[in-house]
């Protein structure tokens, strides 16, 4: 079950950038995993995930270096700080967080 998950959410990120993590997130909360457990565990999994996408995307030329750089920049500071936060924030309150979130994000993306 690991294995097909791997595989499915490796198939969105590449396919769509993101959405492996939700996948990845919400599947090993069903296999029983404790949240803050499988958001750190989506996080381990979407490095190496990540990496392969973006140098498939570099080597297809879809990927401007400047702007890329300079988003990420600002995600390793929101991820670091988002990491600090996580161990404070109840499991409870983090599962809100994600589901309000992952709705939000999807209802703007199906309007625009």
């Amino acid at each position: 079950m690991l294995k097909i998950t791997g595989f499915f959410s490796g198939f969105i990120n590449g396919l769509l950038g993101t959405g492996g993590g939700i996948i990845l997130v919400t599947a090993t909360k069903i296999m029983g995993v404790k949240p803050k457990i499988a958001h750190a565990t989506a996080l381990t999994v979407i490095l190496p995930l990540s990496l392969v996408s973006v140098v498939l995307y570099f080597k297809n030329g879809h990927l401007e270096v400047l702007p890329a750089v300079l988003v990420g920049l600002g995600g390793v500071a929101g991820g670091f700080l988002g990491a600090k936060l996580l161990k404070k924030t109840p499991d409870k309150w983090l599962k809100l967080l994600f589901g309000v979130t992952t709705i939000v994000l999807g209802i703007m993306m199906f309007w625009r």
